[in-house]
This record gives C-alpha cells, structure tokens and sequence, in this order.
C-alpha cells in the first residue's frame, strides 16, 4: 500500500488510487479509475489497506476483460 499513499497517510484517496491504477494501466482512463474507487468505498474518501485491495483487484480485471476484448477483436 506504501506505493500507492503518496501523503502517508496510512490510506488511499481518490487522486492517490488513479495515480497508481494509471502506472498498472496507461490506458485506463482517471474516470474508470474513479469509478472503480468509489465502487469499493462505499461512500468513504479514502480506502483502508483492505479496501485498497479489492479496488486493486476489481481495476486488475477490469484491465483483463479490456485484453480479452482487444484478442477477440484482432481475430
């Protein structure tokens, strides 16, 4: 999570998780990121390590579909 908390905080804010999602993802726009934050957040403004987690997870498949969908469309 260290990577990811560029105040040390000790949590992830909106800002801090797009950064890090974009340096996963160039490709993945600030809004989808954004979106993915406050789908796990559940209200909050900032996302605790396990939180931090799962958003992570839900923007790695998100990032697997987009590579599935481009394969499919090169065939």
């Amino acid at each position: 999570m260290e990577i990811a908390d560029i105040d040390e905080s000790g949590t992830i804010n909106k800002t801090e998780f797009a950064a890090f999602i974009k340096k996963l993802d160039k490709s993945m726009d600030d809004d989808k990121a954004k979106e993915i934050f406050e789908s796990t957040a559940d209200g909050s403004e900032e996302l605790s390590v396990e939180l931090f987690g799962k958003a992570t997870f839900e923007a790695l498949k998100d990032m697997e579909i987009t590579k599935e969908e481009a394969a499919d469309e090169e065939e």
